[in-house]
């Protein structure tokens, strides 16, 4: 039973994507004659498992004790024994992607995370209850869950009832919770705060560590992990210590891989009896149970560690093949025996071909001289290796009338070879004895016989002689037979999508009509049977098989038993959910208050498009053109806006040798073309500035020459808070370029030796600016910029781990002059619930006024108002030319200067996305409205893009 509230995300859609391919359709065909022999059927086993997951995988599979496992999978809660055998399917049609156990202190049982929400449950099968939609993360204290949303708002919620918990310190991100209750939290501003009474108290800790990031709960025990370490919160204080590792979950002490014992053995192990796979790991054999899925013996170190080893099973052993680099080895270990001997070892690396019964060749010489075309190394049934030479009757023939060897098919007392030539054809290297064929023959022979595909490494086991008939798999995953010596093919009418084969069997998927097929006979003909317990084949790809069974991706198929088709009753249909409400924004109103006026161009051959409408020439004298589009260096804007341009820069492309430019080179200049940001006509600025400037300023920092040569580059435009605005460009290489109404263009060394994202740029003096910039090492730091300068103010308190992040971080000017960093931590507008954040050196974090104050500057509310002034980039708008949010939820990125403080918000200016347009190159542009409030209130709808401009003055002023 389920217990649904209001739901919020997107249906799962469950199912595989069928192949691009037509396969044929598979057709029911008669036995063969009876005098083609087939290998004797397996003992009939329980036909299917569920793949457990990789023991790392702590997010979907979980020890429930008592030789219990539950997992998550394809959406579903499964309860699963030890070997995985499904003893309960929970299809509550929910879309889980994973699980997550709760602690003791927590409540203990069960979250479960999907399209449809969060859910908890008692236990891993018990009754689901609703918590919330469209969650990202969650995590349990003493009695409530922290749940954060997908968009980033965090949200303290009830256990027992559902309603909202207790309150939690300022920017709480992430929570843990002790088996006794305690309970730790770390917030932005690198704080972290204890309960001991479930969240009514909260007890600041932060002194006591070094830049609290997480936190983590090992033995029942609560950490707090810090820059330095971690700590353990006990009674009496913290406790220094090492982090213990989280313990990941063993199949078994003697199996190493993250993968289960009973998937490798059946993706490629060898069958030693009717209950009992053999399968080589890193050197040892495993016996495994296909019973109870368990390894129940292990022979240690007896094949070499350092190499490749497969297994096949003969009639009374079984054989371990092994190569190196420089060479190849044959282990033999007797079905009834447990002690595993080197029986063979090659000087050279060849592979090994199996075929049908006993039939097992080496394709290489038995005694170590060098490989000739024609020469193997055939193994008899009493372990005896015996030379097959035919290369000397191959190079004897003149250089007129050449033979060609081809290839070998293995048989039981010898092998068979395909020689091409006239003269040439199928010779049975054992006997002598030769059927000639024609060049016509041999030439349709040649892809079959080569066909060596495998799924090992080591072995192919593709091609096999019975009754003296060659039968196999063509490369196209067909079988076929050779009968009359070769002078017949005989091609199985059977296609599937995708097959594997072990030897004689054989599984095929056929896509178009969501079916499982096996075959006994290579491939020949083929019998439907029943394919996953969870539906159609379809939805399940054969991985891998072995002569124990198939791994699929999700199931694993226990032995070779044709087990018939079995109807199945049709799958839960998940729930259908409504869809969300609109978002309600601050709404904007902007009236055209003239005609628009438009510019274009469409380039010529030998021009391209420029910034606006303008085009640069592109033959021998090329220029330079790198292009800025609006927004910010933080990985989104400049691929959203690169039809909407804010600043372009062009001139002769600097060329020079060794680690300095030549005079002429420094002499040249570089034209910068921008538009000011908010500045509602749209106006043209125009400057330039000597190349000497631009290495000059970077070798002042880098103590390097600049890489000048990059071509068409779309660096960042970032928008600078500064009166009047202006703007700061950060190319891909090179230094930083200010960018100012009515000064010369200043140039800044880049700072640091690795790669930096500027995030947010504020200016501070005449020629400075302040930068907040995120170094290499992924550290944020505050930096002071100057001309041939650069300082550290402050580095900001890294994150928590686990944060969702919301927009960019952005730089504050206090009213003192002072600066501090804004952070949001939704994607949405800041609420009461989850505000912006004032995070300041030295002082407790700060919540700033809620979105939903919002007045536009000039108005009487904002007369007075003094708060910290910020431009904020938002990946989508925070306000609305329309009323709502963009009905296709696209990436649209916004700019805003503010003011804000601890009561209000002041908007001062607005670049916002509006319309769409079509461009001479075909391409689409976003226009976007630009307006500044207060005293000059001025507003109009722009957009430059490459070849083409619009501009339409207009009025804004707020929606009643």
């Amino acid at each position: 039973m389920v217990s649904r509230g209001p739901l919020s995300a997107l249906i799962l859609l469950l199912g595989g994507v069928a192949s691009c391919a037509a396969p044929v359709a598979p057709v029911r065909m008669p036995r063969l004659a009876s005098d083609f022999r087939l290998p004797p059927a397996p003992r009939p086993l329980p036909e299917y498992v569920v793949r457990l997951p990789a023991r790392s995988n702590t997010s979907s599979r979980f020890e429930l004790g008592g030789g219990k496992v539950g997992i998550v999978t394809r959406g579903e809660r499964w309860l699963l024994d030890r070997r995985g055998a499904p003893e309960k399917q929970l299809d509550d049609g929910l879309g889980f992607n994973r699980a997550q156990p709760v602690g003791k202190g927590g409540g203990g049982g069960f979250l479960f995370f999907g399209s449809f929400g969060l859910y908890a449950a008692p236990s891993f099968d018990g009754e689901l209850v609703l918590v919330a939609p469209s969650v990202a993360r969650a995590s349990a204290g003493p009695g409530f869950l922290l749940v954060v949303f997908d968009d980033g708002r965090v949200r303290s919620i009830d256990r027992a009832t559902g309603k909202p918990g207790p309150a939690l310190p300022l920017g709480t991100s992430e929570i843990a919770t002790a088996d006794d209750g305690t309970a730790v939290v770390v917030t932005h501003g690198a704080r972290a705060f204890v309960t001991r009474d479930k969240g009514t108290s909260w007890t600041d800790i932060t002194n006591d560590l070094r830049v609290p990031t997480d936190v983590a709960v090992r033995d029942g025990k609560v950490w707090v992990v810090d820059e330095i370490g971690a700590a353990r919160v006990e009674t009496s204080g913290l406790v220094r210590a090492p982090l213990p590792p989280a313990p990941p979950p063993a199949f078994d002490p003697e199996w190493t891989r993250a993968e289960s014992p009973l998937e490798i053995a059946l993706a490629r192990g060898a069958r030693a009896s009717a209950d009992r796979v053999w399968v080589a790991d890193a050197g040892t054999i495993f016996e495994v149970s296909t019973t109870s899925g368990e390894v129940v013996g292990a022979e240690k170190g007896v094949l070499p560690g350092n190499g490749s080893c497969d297994q096949v099973s003969l009639s009374d052993s079984v054989l371990f093949f092994c190569t190196q680099s420089d060479g190849a080895s044959v282990f033999r270990r007797p079905k009834r025996a447990t002690v595993t001997k080197l029986e063979r070892t090659f000087s050279l690396n060849a592979p090994f071909l199996v075929g049908a019964g006993d039939a097992v060749l080496f394709s290489g010489p038995c005694d170590g001289s060098a490989p000739k075309p024609g020469i193997a190394c055939a193994r008899g049934k009493d372990g005896e290796w015996v030379t097959l030479d035919r290369a000397g009757e191959i190079a004897d023939r003149p250089p007129s009338d050449p033979l060609r060897f081809v290839g070998w098919v293995p048989k039981e007392q010898g092998a068979y070879a395909l020689v091409a030539g006239k003269g040439g054809g199928l010779w049975d290297a054992g006997t002598g004895v030769k059927t000639l064929l024609d060049e016509q023959q041999i030439a349709k022979l040649e892809p079959l016989i080569q066909a060596r595909s495998s799924g090992r490494t080591t072995v192919s086991d593709r091609l096999a002689v019975v009754d003296g008939v060659i039968v196999g798999l063509g490369p196209d995953n067909v079988g076929f037979r050779l009968p009359d010596g070769g002078k017949r093919i005989e091609r199985s009418p059977f296609r599937m999508s995708s097959l594997q084969n072990a030897r004689g069997q054989a599984l095929g998927r056929d896509s178009s009509t969501a079916t499982l097929w096996q075959s006994s006979d290579w491939g020949f003909t083929f019998t439907e049977v029943d394919g996953p317990p969870d539906g159609p084949s379809i939805r399940d790809d054969v991985r891998a098989c072995s002569e124990g069974g198939c791994a699929f991706n999700q199931w694993l198929r226990l032995g070779w038993n044709a087990t018939p088709v079995t109807a199945r009753p049709p799958r839960k249909a998940p729930p259908q959910l409504a869809d969300a409400a609109p978002t309600r924004l601050f709404e904007i109103e902007c009236d055209a208050t003239g005609a628009m006026t438009r510019k274009s161009i469409l380039a010529t051959n030998d021009d391209r498009m420029g910034f606006g409408a303008e085009s640069h020439k592109t033959g021998p004298q090329a220029v330079h053109l790198g292009l800025y589009p609006r927004g910010g260096q933080n990985g989104a804007f400049g691929s959203i806006e690169a039809a909407n341009l804010r600043a372009a820069a062009s001139g002769k492309l600097p060329a020079f040798e060794g680690p300095l430019p030549t005079a002429g080179v420094l002499s040249q200049s570089r034209r910068y073309r921008w538009l000011e940001p908010f500045e509602s006509k749209g106006s043209v600025r125009d400057a330039s500035l000597r190349l000497g400037d631009l290495v000059d300023a970077a070798r002042s920092i880098a103590g390097a020459s600049p890489d000048l040569s990059a071509l068409d580059e779309r660096g960042a435009a970032i928008t600078v808070l500064s009166d009047p605005p202006s703007v700061l460009l950060a190319p891909p290489v090179g230094p930083l370029v200010w960018l100012r109404s009515k000064e010369k263009p200043i140039a800044f060394g880049i700072p640091g030796d690795g790669t930096f994202v500027v995030r947010s740029v504020l200016q501070t003096g005449p020629e400075e600016l302040a930068a907040l910039v995120d170094d290499s090492s992924g550290v944020t730091v505050m930096r002071s910029i100057g001309r041939g300068r650069m300082t550290e103010p402050f580095v900001l308190a890294p994150p928590p781990v686990s944060f969702v992040a919301g927009p960019s971080d952005a730089l504050a000017l206090a009213p003192d002059g002072t600066i501090a960093v804004i952070r949001l931590t939704t994607q949405g507008p800041p609420t009461k619930e989850d505000p912006a954040i004032l995070l300041r050196p030295g002082a407790l974090p700060l919540a700033l006024a809620p979105w939903s104050t919002l007045e536009l500057d000039g108005s009487p509310a904002c007369a007075s108002m003094q708060g910290h002034r910020a431009v904020i980039q938002t990946v989508s708008p925070w306000l609305s030319l329309g009323g709502v949010a963009d009905p296709f939820s696209r990436e649209r990125p916004s700019v805003m200067r503010v003011r804000w403080s601890t009561t209000l918000v002041c908007l001062e200016a607005i670049e916002l996305p509006f319309g769409s347009h079509e461009l001479p190159n075909g391409n689409q542009g976003d226009s976007y409205i630009a307006a500044t409030f207060g005293k000059d209130a001025s507003a109009g709808q722009l957009m430059v893009a490459e070849g083409a401009e619009l501009r339409e003055p207009r009025r804004c002023k707020r929606s009643k």
